[in-house]
This record gives C-alpha cells, structure tokens and sequence, in this order.
C-alpha cells in the first residue's frame, strides 16, 4: 500500500505542471463547496461508503463518530481499503462503485465532501495510514519551480491539488479503534458546529431505513462521553428503528430488487447524459416502499414533512407539494449534493413509472391483513408540472385499472377492483336489505354490482372516489330516499331500522341535518296503517281520533307497531320535526289546508260548518295560521270549490260593498252555510277566514307550478319576478351570489300584497264602483302592494328571496301598478275599461266641457287627486291630436250639434293657446288634417274648411260663413283659420260707401283738448313723467295725423252686394269715419272705437267723462281712480274741446254697463256672506232708493246701489278687534276659465296704508260666477312681504 501511496503522491509531484495543478485545486475548491450546502453532509458520504463496503447481510454494521479535541473521526467495521478504493478516493468521478449496480454511489466524489469544513483528512485501513493535508503543499511551488514550467507569473497563486495527493502519515490521535477496519481523521478549527448538526441528525434513526445492511448500530460520542446511539434491526418483515435501546419506529419495507428495466426505454436512457453507466447497463433495479406502523399495530400515513425520496439516504426531494403517505427507496440521478432529484432524467422517469403498479402490488397483499390500507394509497395524481409527475399519473391511471387490491367485505381473501368496490360510507346497507341496495345502485347509476361488490366501510372516501370506486355517500342519500321501490315490501322491523339510521345520521352529521331532513319531510319511508309507504309530512301518528270524527275518516296514519316502536326509542319528536302530526279537529283543518282535494262537492258544507264549531269552541286562530285557513275550500254560490280567500260575501252577508248585483262570476260563498238568525256571527267568522267584502290591501299567494298559473291575466308579471330571482344562487356557509355559482335557486311560490276585486275590473259597471272607492279611500303613497317574498329551494334546502333582493336587481315588485299599466280595468266615460295610460284624468281644466263623452275620460265620482293622477300614469294634458280628434267625432256627432258649438269654441282657442302655430310640425299636421276633414259652419252644417269664409267685421250676413263663437277678438284666429284653409275676409277687403262724406275738425279739436288726460290714461294709474310725456308725444301725432270726417251714413260691403253693414264709425289707416252729431246722445257709439283708435281699450268710462267735463271733474275722476293727476296739463284746454251738457246721460247696457252690474252684485254677495258668517259689514255701494245709480234685485231682495270711488268696497271689524277693508273683483266666469285679477294702483296703496297701521287689514275678494246658481268665493289677505297674514277666513263655497 505504501508504494501505491507514493506513486498517487509523484503523479502530481513529479509529473504535473503547475498551471494544471492550480485549475484542478480550484475545481476541487468548488466541488467541495458548491454541490454540498449541509455541514453534516459528508456524514451521509461516508456512511454510504461504510455500507457499501459491508458484504455481511446477515452480521451487524458498527459505525462510530467520535469528536475529541480537533477531530471527528469516523469509523466501521466493513472491509478494509483495496488499492482500487484508494485510488477512487484520489480521483475525481472514477471511484470504484462506478461500475457496481448494487454499490449506493456511483459518481465518485462523495469522499471530497469531507473537504467541505477540514483541509486535514487521515485515513487509517489495515496497516496502512495517510492524509490529505493543505498546509502541507503550502508554497510548494515557490520552492520547485522548475524552468521548463516556462516564466513564473507573480501575480498568480500557484496552487496544489492536495483534496486527492496522499501522504503517508499516522494516526493524529490515540483512541480506541478496536474492531474497526476504517478510520478517518478529519480536523477541524472548530468543532461545536458540528457537534450540533451530527447531534440533531442522530436524533433521529430514519436514514438508516433503506441502508442495505440489515442491521445497523451507530454511536456518536464527544471526549470519550457517549451521546447517542441508534440502530436498525430486521426481524419478522418489519424494521425496527430505536435510539438509546428505545423504539422509535416501526416500518414495513418491501423491496423488488428485480424491477425490469425496458428495452424500448433503453435507448432513451443511453442518450441521456445524466445517466451513468452502469445505470445504462442496466437490466433491473431496486425499488424499495417503506410504510410506518403506528403503536396500534396499524398502518400510518407518513407526515408531509417526512415524505422524503430516498436513495438509500434520504434527499430533500418531496414529490408532489404533499410527498407521498409512504417512502420510496431506489437508485435515483440526483445533483452532485444528493439532495434533488433531476426531474427529466430518463431513468427517473423510469423509476417513476413502476411506483403506481409495484405499490399498488405491495397493497394488494396488505389490505388482507391491514384495514386501514387506504391512509396509506398515494393520490391519482399529483400534478402536471414536470415529466416526472406526467409519468406517475399515467401509469398510476393503468395500475388503478389493472390491479385489484381491495378486500372484498365477505371475503377478504377476495379482491376487486376500484371499479369493482363499493363503499357504503353512510353504512346504510344496515337499515335496509342490501341487494335492495344494490338494486337500487344498478337501476340509479347504471351498474352491475352484487352484493360481493361490498367492501368495508371507511370515513375516509376522498382517495376511494377519486380510484373510481363507487361511494355511498351523503352526497347520495337523496336519491337513496326518492328511489321508491327501495322501500318496498318492507315490514315494521325493517321500517324501524331504518327510522333509528335516520335519526343517528342526522344527529352524526349536524351540518347535513337541516337539509336532510327538509328531504325526508317529502320522502316516502314511513310505514302506514295500510302498510304503504308513506312520506312524514302525510301521516299523522296512530291514534282512535278517526272513530269519533266521521269527517276525518280519509286521514292516513302511522302504522301502529312502528308507532309502538318508536314509542319505546324515544323517536316521536324527531317524527314530529319530519312532519308527522298528532290528530286533532286543529291538526285536521290544517290537514284541509295540505289535501285541497279532501274536501268535495258533497262534504263541502258539512266540512264548513264544522271549521265554524271548532271556531267557537277552540282558539282555531291562534293556533291555525290564517294563511293555511285562507285555502280552506268552501263551496260557491253556484255550487263550485273555491279557497274562502278566493271568495267574497254574498248579499246575504250584508257585505260593505255589495257587488253581488253587478257581477255574474262565480265568486260568492253559497248563502247555504247558515241561517238567518246566524248570518252575522258566520258574516265575522267567514271574514276573518279570508273571504273579503270590501275593497282591500291583502297578501295573497301565487303557485308557479300549478296548472291554473298559465291561464293568469298577470302570468307575464310573475314569470319576471321568477326570473329575477333566479338570477340568485347560494353557496355553502357564504349566502347568496349572482355569480353563476353555487346551488341555483328555483322559485315555487310567490308572495304578493293586491286589492281585492282588482281580477273584475275589465266589467265597466263594477271597474267604476271599484275605481271611485278605491281612489277615495286610498292614497297612493299609502299603498302598500308589492311583492313580499319568493320561496324556493337551493338544492334541497328551502330558501326566501326577499323583495329588497328583487329591487337591488332593479325589478318591478309593484303587481298593482303593472296590473293598471298593461290590463284594460280602469273605467271611462265611454262605458268601457281601458289601460291607464290610454285613460285620461278628469282633472284637465275644461276636460269634461271640452271632450264630453267623446274621450275615454275615468269616470269616477270625484275629480281624480294629482298624486293618483301621477301613480295611475293617466294622460294629464289634451294635445293637438286630440282636439283634432274631437272636431272629427263633432262632424259624426249630428243630434249634439248646438251641445258642441262651445266645444269647438274652446278648441280652437285650446289650439292656439298650445302654440301649435309656432311649429313647424304642428302646422303641417293641422294642414293636413283640415284637407281631409270638417268643421261647422254657422249655418250648424259640417263642410270643408276650404268652402268656409270668415269676415273680420261683425254684421254681415252671408252663408258658409265659419263659426268661431266667442273667438272673434283671439288675435291668432285668423292662422289658425287660415291654416285650415278657410278664405279670410279682413278690412283690407272690404269695401266702404260714404254718404256726404265731410272732413271735419270738430272731432280733432275736441280730442286735442283732451290731450293732457288722454295721455295720462294711456300711461295708466301709476307712471312717472317721462311714460307719461311720451304717449302724450304719440297720441298728439296720431291725432295729428288723423283725418276725421263726418258722414250721414256709411255702408260696408265684400263683394256681396247683397251682403252689407251699416255703421256709425270706421276707422281704416289715418282716416276715422262717423255719423251723428256730437252730442250727448250720441257720444255713446263713438266710444269703443275711439278707444281701440287712441290705443286705451277699456278706457270708455274714463273717454266719456273727458268730453262732458271740466278740467275740475277730470281731474277729481282720474284722481278717485287713482291717477297721479299732478302731471295734468290745465293750459291745454280750450272752449272748443269741451261736448256742453245740461243732460242725464244714460247710456244703454254696454259692456262696461254689465261690469258695473256684475261689480254690484259681487259686492252684495260678499256683503250678505260677511253677514252669515256673523259680521257686521258696511258696503259703499249700497245706498237708498233717494239717492243711487242701479236698482239691483237678488235673491228676492233690492238693493239701490251707488258708484264708488273709494279705495275698498266693504268694512268690518273682527271679532280680534282688527279693521278690515274689502275690495271686491266679480266676474261672471267660472274660475276654471279666469287666468287673470286686475289690481289698480289705487288697491295697492291701501295694501300700504293698512300695512303701516296696527289692527288695520285689506282683504282682496274674487268672487266667480256671478248671476249663475252657485258661486265661488275666495279671500285674499293682502299684505307686504314680511308681515303677519290674515287667519279670520277661509275659502268658502256657497252651495
């Protein structure tokens, strides 16, 4: 050996140039410290190559690690050195396992990770000893430099690789090594480290598991103390690891040391440079399973922590993210440090592809003996990341359908494939026959089991499923229970078995049990009377109830032995909580409410009046819930079942509304029930039963799945409620989402709040009984009828949909306001019922005036509120085609022509008012129509517009002249008649004939002797200087401008010479006309027309007293209506420009005559109504038959009444002591046609002048309808801004 040493150490020495020797040092270097990352790494080395130099199977491996001073040393008994390991140890990647299939290494570095922490290394083998020692070779190189090395460079550091030049040494220390063959030295700075991480490691015996040695015992000891010891022993099939003498670990391991390696996979290998040779030669290899053996004797699935891949060491490589429940042990490529598996290696993969099939070999022989195999079965699967878990899941695929490995349950012997087994996990196959079971399996899922097919029972399923093997389950148990033959021919024993499984699983499995047992309510397993099945929810328990109830004698009960039964196990309760009921006259009226059927034609009035006993004598309300009593059926007026919900009072109920009379459905409780003398108390009892008799808000409900639901008027309503909440789904232990995710929900029932009577309302004469109540006795914002909830199911399990829910997802829930929006039940003038939004609101100004019967106006009692206006969604407004519209149904209408001449009157001006002839569009559409239609002459006949004239000037008499009525003065009517086509005659067509035609300056003189007033009339009753100047400068230069001439007669004519007018005045351009004298007696006519001339309409009281006064009496009269007579001119008079009288002048009843009368009568009115309400007025106007203007009679009384001038018409004092003043404004139109109440500025300065003045107040007074029947009244506090309001009146109508 010596001479062997010496020439591995002149290899280098003599023969090695020192560049090379330098890059080899470096390598090393690397290797030492880059492929081995664990301080307690070169431990597993050299106890690889204790076992592999251990031939004796049978003996017992020692090996003992010793630290003492500087030094571990590490030792064994296995064989001593060859000259062929001794040169392994000083090369790099040619040891001598290389060639070795059954040796553990193979690449032959693991010895250079001693070199990773020490740079001193002795090796002591037999007789011989030598080191590898860095400080030896120390500056070598600066003492052998030889010149044929060529010229040394200075800056590099040469190196020797001294990892692998041996040198003959000693033993570094004196210790016992006594039967030991193999002893290596190995220094270190500091040995505490270590100390520590060999300490941990010898903790625990697991690494010694796959070492080929069968036994093994390794010490560890530090200066001569003995830390630790751990062995492995064989013995009986099983590996026993222990520490100290103490057992830590038991494991069965089993080995196939001859797995075939496969010719058509070889060539792959042998091109896959990772693989070494001898892996490449080879033909077979070693694969070795170990699975723990827990205290209880049973198999124990490995922790993931401990789920290691072994190459007869363990490495750091955990296959999967769990590892698999049990170890692996085989000749796997690993990196350099042993630690990782090279995941593409072929021979890997290799070995990867016989794990599923040689395990599920090794199971097959255990599951006999060991029950709990299955914690130990490796997934299906454990990803798809790298080729090696591709491999595995493949070939596991084959082995699961190839190797049948589970142990029948008759026979353990015997064993089945995963497609074969079944499992009943729910160990229903002990409350029921099990080729029942299996029948059951067969017909449900299609399969072809026995009852050989059985194996044991486990809770632990998942791995099973996954195998394929089919599990009986809860997942399962519904369709066990919806499979009805299942239940067949079963006896009272059976069935008590199977009650007592169902009860303890329900208690087992609590999470399942509120939906298992909302299945079982419905599921058909109890035992009846009549030994069916039948569900719990239809049973009642057995009682001798039927035999003193006649009417109850169709009730099924519980059969009595398994009622006896269940009696002595305690299980009523739980039967109870399923839906078997006691019986008794409540539980039977329920049992009404869940059998509509039960109840008959022929039983039907007997039923009711017993429901009636059982009122009077127990609490039927308290403990039946009134929903269920509303489905109660009751039999109808004309002999038919109704739901007493469905019902309403006949006339013998005395109902609140009776609607008997006016409906011919069938929908009326017979009168049979009672007699007269009980009428009321069945009236109380039938009402709070659900029959209604009145116009109601009520819950109601809507079955979706029952057949009469198609047939619904609201069907499309529901079914969008049922799709919005579909829209839902619920997931276990989250709650609702509208993701498609989850159980989804299925909607059955749907609660709904509706009114009574609402399904009839397409019949006129009850839509308008119902209508006018209903909108009487209601407010919109009070109404309450939407949608309640939805019931439904998720799954199994009965779940609500609330209707926050639905409107969250935007959903109409309102079922009356889509009833009146898309069903014709509201009533209107034309007898019939239409949609809401076809129906107009009877609340339009003029409506009825205007439409009459010809729109389809609602026809209720009152004039319709705004709110119920808006909510009803009634058109609120008439527009241009309507009008249109209308004037078409006049020219059909011929019996109501005269009826209908205000009528187009008012729809002409309603056409105009709309603005119809400033659009564009609108015009065309009345063009359009005008071509095509009629309107009404004067002559009441109905012709084309186009063969229609009208003339501007009042008083001709020609035929085909259009009729306007009351329109004459609309400044737009001209367009509108015009547009229709209508020939329009206007002054610049008429022609004029002047009989001493006589230009005159009488008339100008007079008018500009008036000028001063005139202007101020014009500027009105409150305007500044600067108004009042300039309609002075413009009044002047009319008349100016004006040529005035006086005729004996003036004749107007258009064409028709038959056709003509005679006037007293005429005015056209500059030029003004008139006949007559001016005189008192003739001033009269001129009036009006001078008036419209100077541009003061309205003006002629204020026109008349300017020619027969002075400037005195002018200025006193503009002064008492409240002219700012300082700006009057009194120079600009002359004699001329006053009309001279010594008369009375009574001019006959013009206009301003009637407004007069009409002011008169206004203020009587108030004045007499201030009386009533217990004042005591004082009116102006009223004076005495000495002294008065008018004589008015009203109300068979005479009043004298007199002008006022004053600035209020009636005082009187409150009961506060507050003066008031009134002013009165009358008129004889009704108040829906006045748009308009002049004030004066005379009124308005007494508003001030009362509103600096404490307990002083004006009222302003409308009074409408003046000279009619009934008038309305209204009062005014007129105030400034700011000051306290008048609280003595209120709006008053005299009816």
């Amino acid at each position: 050996m010596d001479k062997l040493i010496q020439k591995l150490t002149d290899r280098y020495v003599l023969n090695t140039h020192p560049d090379v020797a330098t890059t080899v040092e470096q390598g090393l270097i690397q290797l030492s410290s880059g492929i081995y990352t664990e301080d307690e790494r070169f431990v597993f080395e050299l106890l690889q190559n204790a076992v592999d130099a251990f031939n004796n199977q049978n003996g017992n491996l020692n090996i003992k690690i010793v630290i003492e001073g500087k030094y571990i040393v590490f030792m064994h008994n296995g064989d001593a050195f060859s000259e062929r390991d001794i040169e392994g140890l000083c090369d790099i990647g040619n040891g001598n396992k290389i060639d070795d299939i059954k040796k553990i290494g193979y690449k032959g570095i693991g010895f250079k990770s001693v070199f990773m922490r020490s740079t001193c290394v002795t090796v002591k083998s037999d007789n011989s000893c030598f080191k590898f020692d860095k400080s030896y070779w120390d500056n070598y190189w600066e003492k052998h430099w030889n010149p044929t090395f060529g010229t040394k460079d200075e800056r590099k550091n040469y190196l020797m690789p001294w990892q692998i030049i041996p040198i003959k040494a000693t033993p570094p220390l004196e210790i016992d090594t006594d039967g030991y063959n193999v002893i290596t030295y190995i220094r270190l700075f500091d040995t505490s480290a270590i100390e520590q991480k060999i300490g941990e490691l010898m903790s625990n015996s697991q690494f010694l598991l796959f070492l080929k040695a069968k036994n093994i015992k390794m010490s560890f000891a530090v200066n001569d103390i003995l830390y630790n010891t751990i062995t492995k022993t064989t013995a009986k099939e099983q590996v026993i690891l222990s520490s100290n003498g103490k057992e830590d670990s038991r494991w069965l391991i089993h080995t196939n040391e001859k797995v075939n390696v496969p010719e058509e996979l070889r060539n792959a290998i042998n091109t896959d440079l990772n693989t070494p040779q001898k892996l490449k030669d080879a033909k077979t290899f070693d694969l070795s399973f170990a699975i723990a053996i827990g205290n209880d004797g049973k198999l124990k699935r490995l922790p993931q922590k401990d789920a290691l891949i072994y190459t007869y060491l363990p490495t750091s490589f955990k296959f999967g993210t769990d590892g698999f429940p049990f170890l692996v042990n085989a000749n796997f490529i690993t990196d350099a440090g042993r630690l990782q598996l090279h995941k593409d290696s072929e021979w890997n993969k290799l070995i990867f592809s016989k794990i599923p099939y040689e395990f599920l070999k090794w199971v097959k022989s255990l599951s006999s003996n060991y029950r709990n195999y299955y914690e130990i079965l490796p997934q299906k699967s454990y990803g798809q990341s790298n080729a090696l878990e591709k491999v595995f899941a493949s070939e596991m695929e084959k082995a699961i359908e190839s190797i049948a490995f589970i142990p029948q349950k008759n026979d353990v012997s015997k064993k089945l494939l995963a497609s074969e087994a079944v499992i009943d996990n729910i160990e229903f196959s002990e409350a029921i026959n099990p080729p029942k079971l299996i029948e059951h399996i067969n017909r449900t899922y299609q399969r072809k089991y026995t009852v050989n097919n059985f194996t044991f029972t486990t809770k632990h399923t998942r791995i099973f499923s996954e195998y394929g093997v089919f599990v009986i389950d809860k997942d399962k148990i519904k369709k066990l229970l919806e499979d009805v033959q299942l239940f067949e021919e079963m006896t009272a024993e059976y069935n008590v078995k199977l009650i007592t499984f169902l009860h303890d699983f329900c208690v087992q499995n609590p999470k399942e049990a509120d939906e298992l047992t909302s299945i079982l309510s419905e599921t058909k397993f109890l035992l009846d009377e009549n030994n069916d099945t039948r569900s719990p929810n239809t049973l009642y328990f057995y009682t001798d109830y039927k035999k003193e109830n006649e009417l109850a004698r169709g009730i099924i009960l519980l059969n009595e032995d398994v009622n006896k039964a269940i009696d002595k196990l305690g299980l009523n309760s739980w039967l109870s909580r399923l839906g078997v009921q006691q019986l008794s006259n409540l539980s039977f009226i329920e049992y009404l409410y869940d059998n509509d059927n039960y109840i008959t034609e022929e039983n039907a009035i007997e039923i009711g009046k017993f429901v009636f006993h059982i009122y009077q004598t127990e609490d039927l309300f308290g403990e039946v819930s009134s929903y269920k009593l509303g489905y109660v059926k009751f039999l109808s007026s004309k002999g038919t079942l109704k739901s007493a919900k469905e019902l309403y009072l006949s006339e013998k109920y005395k109902p609140e509304l009776n609607i008997e009379p006016l409906l011919d459905e069938d929908i009326f409780i017979s009168d049979k029930y009672c007699d007269t003398d009980s009428t009321a108390e069945w009236k109380v009892f039938l009402l709070k039963m659900g029959v209604k008799e009145d116009l109601l808000n009520y819950t109601e409900s809507i079955r979706l799945h029952e057949n009469d639901y198609n047939n619904r008027y609201d069907k499309p309503f529901f079914d969008n409620i049922k799709e919005y909440s579909e829209r839902y789904g619920w997931i276990a232990y989250s709650g609702w989402t509208l993701e498609k995710k989850g159980y989804a929900f299925n909607a059955n029932i749907i609660y709904y709040d509706t009114f009574s009577f609402l399904l009839y309302c397409n019949k006129y004469n009850f839509s308008n009984l119902v209508f006018s109540k209903l909108l009487s006795k209601y407010n919109p914002e009070d109404i309450d009828v939407n949608i309640r909830y939805v019931e439904g199911v998720t799954g199994m399990i009965d779940r609500t949909i609330e209707h926050k829910m639905l409107t969250n997802l935007g959903c109409n829930i309102n079922h009356f306001k889509w009833v009146i929006e898309n069903c014709p039940i509201v009533p209107t003038v034309k007898k019939d019922c239409r949609k809401a939004k076809d129906v107009y609101s009877n609340s339009i100004p003029q409506i009825n005036e205007i439409a009459g019967n010809y729109l389809p106006i609602i026809d209720i009692e009152d004039c319709i509120s705004d709110s119920w206006q808006t909510y009803l969604g009634l058109k609120n407004h008439l527009t241009l085609n309507d009008y249109l519209f209308l004037l078409s149904e006049f020219v059909v209408d011929t019996k109501n022509v005269e009826d209908n001449k205000p009528k187009i009157t008012c729809i002409y001006k309603k056409i105009i008012e709309l603005g119809c002839l400033e659009s564009k569009k609108q015009r065309t559409i009345i063009e359009e129509w005008a071509a095509n239609n009629k309107i009404l002459s004067k002559e009441n006949v109905f012709m084309s517009p186009s063969k229609l004239s009208h003339i501007t000037i009042d008083g001709f008499s020609s035929k085909n002249r259009v009729y306007v009525g009351n329109c004459q003065c609309e400044d737009n009517i001209l367009d509108l008649l015009a547009l229709m086509r209508v020939t329009i005659i206007t002054e610049d067509r008429i022609s004029t004939d002047y009989e001493d035609k006589k230009e005159t300056k009488e008339l100008k003189d007079i008018l500009f002797g008036k000028l001063s007033p005139l202007a101020l009339i014009a500027a009105g009753e409150q305007t500044d200087e600067v108004t009042y100047r300039t309609k002075k400068n413009s009044i002047q230069e009319l008349i100016y401008n004006t040529h005035f001439y006086h005729c004996s007669n003036i004749r107007l004519t258009y064409g028709e010479n038959n056709d003509f007018i005679v006037k007293t005045t005429f005015s056209n351009k500059n030029e003004f006309y008139y006949t007559g004298n001016l005189r008192p007696a003739n001033v009269e006519p001129l009036l009006t027309p001078l008036c419209e001339y100077l541009d003061i309409k309205g003006k002629e009281r204020e026109l008349f007293i300017l020619f027969i006064e002075n400037f005195d009496g002018i200025r006193q009269n503009l002064k008492d209506k409240g002219y700012n007579t300082e700006l009057l001119e009194k120079e600009t008079y002359a004699e001329s420009g006053t009309i001279q009288t010594t008369f009375s002048y009574t001019p006959n009843e013009t206009e301003q005559e009637r407004n007069l009368i009409t002011g008169f009568k206004g203020e009587i009115i108030v004045f007499e109504k201030l009386k009533e309400m217990g004042y005591a007025p004082k009116c102006l106007s009223i004076s005495s038959e000495n002294d008065y203007d008018r004589k008015i009679e009203m109300n068979g009384k005479v009043y004298y009444c007199k002008r006022n001038y004053a600035k209020y018409d009636i005082s009187f004092t409150t009961k506060k002591g507050t003066k008031i003043f009134v002013e009165v404004k009358a008129t004889t139109e009704k108040k829906e046609s006045q748009t308009n109440m002049p004030i004066s500025y005379n009124e308005l300065s007494m508003i001030e002048q009362c509103n600096d003045i404490n307990h002083k107040h004006y009222l302003l007074v409308r009074v409408f309808g003046v000279g009619q029947i009934i008038q309305d009244i209204y009062f005014f506090d007129a105030y400034l801004l700011g000051n306290k309001t008048f609280t003595d009146f209120i709006y008053y109508n005299d009816n």
